[in-house]
Order: C-alpha cells, then structure tokens, then sequence
C-alpha cells in the first residue's frame, strides 16, 4: 500500500480520537442540564395527565349525579304556552307577558306572583304600588345576609286570604326585609316583588331566604301556585329558581340548571347571577368541585355575514 494512505488512515483516525475525547469531557457538564431539561419535561406532562384525569372525573362526577337527581323527576311534554314553563306542579316560571295574561293566571290557577323586577320594569294591571327602588348591589349583600329572614306571618295570612271569602282585598303592598314587598291585589294573584336589575350589580342573597320560604309555604297548600318571573324570564327569575332547587331539593347545580334548562331551555343566567350559583355551590358542598362551569352557561352568537 502507498505510505502516503497510511499517513490519511492515521489522521482520520485520530481526528476520531479527538472528537469522541471532546464529546466526552462536554458530557459531564451538560448531564445536570439535561436531566433537569428532562424533569421539567416529565413534570409537564404528568401535570397535563392529571389535568385531563381530573376533568374526566369532573364530568362522570356531574353525569352521575345528574343521573341521581332526574331518575325520579316527571318528564314533561313540550309545553304549548312558551311565556310560562312548569317547574313543579306549584311552581311556574315565566316572562312578563305570562304575569300579564289574565286569562291564563286565572286557568293555571296561579294565586302568588314573585317578581324579580323593578315597578319600571314590571307593574301589574291592579298593581298600584309606587316605583320601587333596586336592591341592595352585590358588595352590600353580604351585610345584610344575616339579617335576612321572611315574615312567616305575613305569608301566612296571604295564604289565608287566598282560600277565604272575605271582602276584596286592597292593593297595599306589606313591607318585608331585604328590599322584598308583598302586594295583595284586587281579584288577582298576590305579588311578591325583588326589585333588583339585570344588570350584573345586584345579589340575589338578601332576598334568597323570602323567596324560598314563601314557595315552600305555597308548596305546602293544594290551593296555592306561584309564577316566579322577570323580564323575559332568562336570567333573574331562572336563578332564583336553580337556587331554589339546590338549597331546598339538595340538588347539585348542574342537577338544577339541567332540571330547568330541560323545562324552559331559553334559560341563560347573566355571568354574575351564574357566578352566584357557582358560589352557593361551594357552600353547600365544600368538599366537591363545582359540577358546572359557566362554559356550560353560555350560549355563542353566530352574527350572519
């Protein structure tokens, strides 16, 4: 062989040397990088793993207990007047044009109207009541939380006054705690008003307790049905009615809003009114994630182009 391929076999041969030498004394300063490159990276993924396991088990936690909360529930036929939804056989809710009907109030049997809505908003055709002002705003509710509670007399004596035949009733209003005011009409159903707006500012709070307790009594009495209405019947009167159900039923808050959803399905609590549900939520059970989330509250607008 030619001495002078000899000479090119032994320097490629030890450029080979060189380079494995080289990589080699590099190694032991890029190991604590890598493998803390590496960590990082197992981090990452496991966080995601666990991120995913944890929404499955979120959504078979509200699958199951929706399940358990409607397997005893009637199930209802589409109903043929769309101003007006049946919750319960005593418990309706509804917009303004059903407050309003007459008609329809007197065939349904509706004695008590609550209404979530200012006199601007909402005044009945016997409703002679003066303007009434909102309610205390979302940061003032938690002062008065306590202090809230229904006059169960009060109640008690419109209930009374509905299965009696005593002379007609006057349209003064009776002033109750929180805001709330009960008005008994001439030959109409009684009405309860919360006059807060939808305007994402007020806290169904302060009035929660009121509105509960006069249902239960309604709910109590095989006379008595009440229409629970707001504006278009969307946003205030369905979360006091899903508020309703999750603290007097023991119902998750997706057991509820489904429950609703299914019997009025325009329903769409506005975000700060959703928000307070979500809250109560984790009041009620301290130990369990929230079974919603206000994804499942909102509804996309497809603007046409």
């Amino acid at each position: 062989m030619d001495p002078r391929w000899h000479r090119v076999v032994l320097l490629l041969f030890l450029a080979v040397l060189t380079a494995m030498s080289a990589d080699s004394a590099v190694a032991p300063r890029r190991g604590p990088q890598l493998a803390a490159e590496s960590d990082d990276k197992l981090a990452r993924k496991r966080a995601h793993a666990n991120h995913r396991r944890s929404l499955k088990q979120t959504n078979a936690h509200r699958r199951s207990h929706s399940n358990v909360g409607l397997r005893h529930v009637e199930e209802l036929p589409a109903p043929s007047y769309t101003h007006a939804s049946r919750i319960f056989d005593y418990l309706w809710l509804g917009d303004r044009t059903a407050a309003r009907d007459t008609q329809w109030l007197r065939d349904t049997g509706i004695t008590h109207l609550i209404t979530v809505a200012t006199h601007d908003e909402f005044a009945h055709p016997n409703d002679t009541a003066p303007n009434q002002q909102p309610a205390q705003t979302e940061s003032a509710a938690d002062e008065v939380v306590s202090e809230v509670s229904v006059e169960m007399n009060a109640v008690q004596d419109l209930m009374e006054t509905q299965t009696s035949a005593e002379e007609p009733r006057s349209s003064q209003e009776l002033d109750l705690p929180g805001g709330g005011t009960v008005a008994s009409l001439d030959h109409g159903p009684d009405i309860f008003r919360v006059p807060i707006l939808d305007d994402g500012l007020h806290h169904i709070r302060p009035h929660a307790r009121q509105v509960f307790d006069l249902i239960e009594s309604i709910s109590r009495s095989s006379d008595c049905k009440v229409l629970v209405h707001c504006v278009e019947g969307k946003s205030r009167s369905p979360t006091f009615v899903i508020a309703y159900l999750m603290v007097e039923k023991q119902w998750t808050l997706s057991q509820a809003f489904d429950f609703v959803k299914q019997r009025r399905p325009q329903i769409q609590p506005r975000f700060q009114f959703f928000d307070q549900l979500l809250q109560l939520e984790r009041e009620l059970y301290e130990d369990r994630p929230n079974t919603m989330r206000h994804e499942d509250n909102y509804v996309p607008i497809i603007l046409p182009f």
